[in-house]
């Protein structure tokens, strides 16, 4: 079992910056470096433990991730994920984003 208080903390901090969506780098690097320092872990996570707020907050850099790993596991993760997201309107911009960030694979 996995403690993921180090993924929470991160979301959280992102979470309660005001004008954090302005000012993206105060926070940016820190998530990504929580989800890229395992992303076994993260997969984890996300699948698990990340409610759905949390997931929204976090596709702003699904498609860096994706960039820098290419990771099919991740893309389906992620995928499988958002179609648990309640809020219809989460899920909507949540495609959005994973289809960007399937950009950076070829699932072929």
């Amino acid at each position: 079992m996995n403690d993921f208080s180090t993924f929470h903390a991160v979301i959280q901090e992102r979470m309660k910056e005001p004008g954090a969506q302005y000012y993206p780098d105060l926070w940016w690097e820190k998530e990504l470096k929580a989800l890229l320092d395992d992303l076994d872990v993260s997969i984890q996570f996300i699948k698990g433990e990340c409610t759905d707020e949390e997931f929204y907050y976090l596709s702003e850099i699904f498609d860096d991730i994706m960039e820098q790993t290419k990771s099919v596991d991740f893309l389906k993760c992620i995928r499988e994920r958002a179609e648990r997201v309640e809020n219809a309107q989460w899920r909507c911009e949540l495609a959005e984003d994973i289809r960007f960030a399937a950009l950076y694979v070829d699932e072929n």
